[in-house]
């Protein structure tokens, strides 16, 4: 994708909505399924919720845009690449995933999907897979000041 001339959004974007269609699609017959029923539930969700948003309003000060939407990754020599150690990236190192993370958590939690159960493994197992391979990216990039 960095090689291409033009911006590889035009594909990333809609592959990114056609996997949620598809998402969407193939658990259809299970969004009605619960694996209990109570508003309580929302209270137990409340620290997740609370924690994630913690994270995401802390990251705006040293996380530009730009590196929020991968733009340093996808054309690296019109982006400025920047280590952030500062913030939470000081304490986690890959704390949009966190955050994210802790998000499906809370929405599992308050739910009590059936469906929302399935999507926070497929989660464990993807985001275990995307970390790994973000992490040889950014030792790569960055080398010694990543270590």
């Amino acid at each position: 994708w960095r090689k291409q001339k033009r911006s590889p959004y035009w594909v990333l974007v809609p592959a990114q909505l056609a996997t949620i269609a598809l998402g969407l699609f193939l658990t259809w017959p299970w969004h009605s399924e619960m694996v209990y029923d109570t508003p309580y539930a929302w209270l137990a969700a409340l620290p997740f919720i609370g924690t994630a948003m913690f994270i995401f309003r802390h990251l705006r000060p040293q996380f530009t845009n730009q590196q929020m939407v991968g733009r340093n990754e996808l054309a690296p020599d019109r982006f400025e690449q920047r280590l952030v150690t500062t913030g939470p990236h000081g304490r986690v190192r890959h704390p949009i995933y966190l955050a994210h993370f802790l998000m499906l958590c809370a929405w599992t939690v308050g739910s009590g999907l059936l469906v929302c159960y399935a999507m926070l493994g497929f989660a464990l197992v993807a985001g275990t897979i995307m970390i790994t391979l973000e992490e040889r990216e950014l030792e790569r990039r960055f080398g010694d000041q990543w270590r």
